[in-house]
This record gives C-alpha cells, structure tokens and sequence, in this order.
C-alpha cells in the first residue's frame, strides 16, 4: 500500500467513524413521543332508545341474482393475427 492509499483509507475510517459517533449521540438523545389517545365519543340516552335502534328485518324477498353474461364468438380462423 503506497502513501496516497494509506491517506485515503484513514480518511474513510475517521469519515466513518465520525458518522458512526454523530448517530450514536443522535440516538441517545432522542425522545420517544407520547403515543396521542384518540377521542371517544359518549352518548347518554334514555331506556328506549336503547332498543328503539334496533334494525327491523325486511319483509320481501331477496332480488333474484343476475343472468351470466353471454361468452364471446370464436374469432374467424380465415383472419390472420396481426
């Protein structure tokens, strides 16, 4: 290893150990913070209206399902593919 090489590989490792220091400080001295508690939203109500919410089941019949879609007519066999 020649002089210019040995030069350029110290100034890699104080470069890197340089940075390896300033993310170390960095990391000590940052602070988590407070997780936010979300809002809930309360309701007082009155005995009726506790069942008076309820869903009322429908009385008609469910809608029949749809009709397939028609498939596709084959290609022509005399049409050359572009």
């Amino acid at each position: 290893m020649d002089r210019t090489e040995a030069a350029g590989l110290g100034v890699s490792v104080a470069g890197h150990g340089a940075l390896l220091a300033l993310l170390s400080v960095a990391l000590m001295t940052a602070t988590r913070p407070s997780p936010v508690q979300q809002a809930m939203e309360v309701s007082f109500v009155d005995e009726v209206a506790l069942t008076a919410a309820a869903p009322q089941p429908s009385s008609q019949p469910a809608a029949p399902p749809p009709a397939p879609a028609p498939e596709p007519a084959p290609a022509d066999a005399s049409a050359a593919p572009v």
